[in-house]
């Protein structure tokens, strides 16, 4: 998908500093996400979360 839209993206012309701003943001986003997820994770698997579900 990522591949698709810098083709695009190449082929309309778009500057390179546009690009490279574009795989910046994307990067910082992703090591964010995954620092967010094991937190999230970490706190979830305490004892006061887990809870039986009884329906």
């Amino acid at each position: 998908k990522s591949i698709a839209i810098f083709a695009i993206f190449i082929l309309i012309g778009a500057s390179n500093n546009f690009l490279h701003l574009i795989i910046y943001k994307a990067i910082y986003e992703m090591i964010i996400a995954l620092l967010i997820y094991r937190i999230i994770l970490k706190f979830s698997e305490t004892k006061t979360i887990k809870k039986e579900w009884r329906f």
